[in-house]
């Protein structure tokens, strides 16, 4: 019976493992000024140069953006430009600072939908 009056209870396990660690309380503070770090990531392959793959992708983006848990949505649609046809520069998003590699993999043809909850 020792033993569990040792026990201790989190509700996450950096809160169990980092508990009164400053840099612990540091991250508590910086999540409540930034908000949540919970998030959900989504990739797949698509032609952003298709304007019905484009209107698929703002369908999701809706959608996802809806469900009650979800804060925010981050996806190629926050930095592309639009081509005449109505598709996305997928050139553009490669080469973009914060896209290329991370909204947009590095040949253009995968996409990642990034949702904050």
């Amino acid at each position: 019976m020792g033993l569990l009056s040792r026990a201790t209870v989190g509700s996450s396990l950096a809160e169990l493992v980092l508990g009164d660690h400053p840099a612990y309380q540091r991250y508590v503070e910086l999540v409540g000024r930034f908000g949540s770090d919970e998030q959900l990531i989504v990739a797949w392959k698509t032609d952003l140069g298709d304007p019905a793959e484009v209107a698929r992708l703002e369908r999701i983006v809706e959608r996802v953006a809806a469900h009650f848990d979800v804060a925010r949505v981050a996806s190629p649609l926050d930095m592309a430009e639009r081509t005449e046809e109505g598709g996305l520069d997928a050139l553009s998003l490669v080469e973009h600072p914060l896209a290329g590699g991370l909204l947009v993999s590095h040949d253009g043809r995968a996409i990642t939908l990034v949702a904050g909850l």
